[in-house]
C-alpha cells in the first residue's frame, strides 16, 4: 500500500439526518485516514451538532457565513486538505470497511481513482445493479462515470487544477474527471465500496432510481438541446483558458506534455462545435455532418454510435 497522509472532504449542508453515520464509516475503516475536513455552507439544522458529537481530533470544521454553494462549499473544503491521498465524500453515504485500504493498493501511478457503488434507498438499502452495471452499455466509461463520492485524488491532480473556476457549470467532480481522462490519468476499479444514497434531500437525487439508469434506448431517445451541446462547449473552453493560464503549472506534472493535452482540448472543443451545430440543421444535414464525425472516429470521445444515433435523433 502507497504511504502518505490520508484526507477526507466533506461539503455539508442541512446534513443532519444521515451525516453522522458517515463519519462512522469512515472513522471504521480497516486503513485510518489522518483528517476530515468539513466544510459546512451555513446549513440550518443540526449538522455542527452532529459533527460536534462525535469527539474526534481528525474532524476538522469550516463553517461558511453565507451560503456558497456546493461547488464554491467543496472548494473551500480542498483548500484545507493536507493530504497526497485525497477522498471526495457526501454527507448521506455509508463506506465499507476496506474502502481506503482497497483504493490506496489500486491507484498506482494515476492520478484519479473511481470505485464501484451500489445505489441504496433513504435507509440504506441497496436496490438494482450497481453503478457500473448500469453503465455497461457505455462506449466511453471514463467520461460516463464521475460520481464524485467514489472518488480519491491525489494532492498533484487537485494542487494543479484547484480552486474549480465559478464559469466551469457542471459538477465538482466532471472537473476533476475530465482533467484525469484528459491527461491520460484515471482508473475504475471493479471494487463495490460504498452505498450510495439517493433520496429526495440529494443534491442529484433521481427520482428514477428503480430504473435502468444504463438503458441506450433512453440515451438515444432524450433529445440533446441546444442549451445542453453549448455548456458542453462552453466548460471545455472553460477547461483551455484554464490550462493556457496555469500552463507553468502543469510542467511540473510527470510526462505532462503541454502540445499533446492542448491538442486533444482543442480536438474536443471542435467535436463539441460541429454536435452544438447539428442541434440547428435538418435531418439531411444532420446525417452528413454526424456521418462525417463518426467516419473520422470522433464519437468515441463520447459514447460511441449511441451518440451518433443520438444526434441524429436530434
Amino acid at each position: 500500500m502507497k504511504d502518505g497522509k490520508i484526507s477526507v472532504v466533506i461539503a455539508t449542508y442541512n446534513g443532519e439526518k444521515y451525516l453522522k453515520e458517515q463519519l462512522i464509516s469512515i472513522l471504521n475503516q480497516s486503513v485510518e485516514v489522518d483528517e476530515i475536513i468539513i466544510s459546512d455552507d451555513n446549513s440550518s439544522d443540526r449538522t455542527l451538532e452532529v459533527i460536534g458529537s462525535i469527539s474526534c481530533s481528525k474532524i476538522k470544521v469550516i463553517k461558511n457565513n453565507n451560503n456558497v454553494g456546493y461547488k464554491e462549499n467543496f472548494n473551500i473544503a480542498l483548500s484545507h486538505a493536507g493530504g497526497n491521498f485525497i477522498f471526495l465524500c457526501d454527507q448521506d453515504d455509508s463506506w465499507v470497511e476496506d474502502k481506503v485500504k482497497v483504493c490506496m493498493d489500486s491507484i498506482g501511478d494515476n492520478l484519479l481513482l473511481m470505485h464501484d457503488i451500489w445505489f441504496c434507498n433513504g435507509n440504506l438499502k441497496r436496490v438494482g445493479d450497481t453503478k457500473l452495471k448500469r453503465l455497461r452499455f457505455q462506449r466511453n466509461l471514463n467520461r460516463a462515470y464521475a460520481t464524485g463520492m467514489a472518488m480519491m485524488i491525489k494532492k498533484e491532480l487537485v494542487q494543479l487544477v484547484t480552486p474549480i473556476p465559478s464559469e466551469w457549470t457542471a459538477g465538482h467532480d466532471n472537473w476533476f474527471n475530465e482533467w484525469s481522462i484528459l491527461l491520460g490519468r484515471k482508473v475504475i476499479i471493479n471494487n463495490c465500496l460504498a452505498d450510495y444514497r439517493r433520496h429526495e434531500s440529494t443534491v442529484t437525487f433521481d427520482d428514477k432510481l428503480n430504473q435502468e439508469e444504463g438503458n441506450p434506448l433512453n440515451f438515444i431517445s432524450s433529445r440533446s438541446s441546444y442549451d445542453l451541446r453549448l455548456r458542453e462547449l462552453e466548460n471545455y473552453n472553460v477547461m483551455s483558458k484554464f490550462i493556457d493560464r496555469h500552463r507553468n503549472d502543469f510542467v511540473f506534472l510527470e510526462d505532462f506534455d503541454y502540445l499533446i493535452v492542448s491538442n486533444r482540448l482543442n480536438l474536443l472543443i471542435d467535436i463539441c462545435k460541429r454536435r452544438l451545430a447539428m442541434t440547428q440543421m435538418n435531418l439531411f444535414y444532420r446525417f452528413m455532418s454526424a456521418s462525417t464525425l463518426l467516419l473520422r472516429g470522433r464519437y468515441r470521445f463520447f459514447n460511441g454510435i449511441l451518440s451518433f444515433m443520438k444526434d441524429l435523433r436530434n
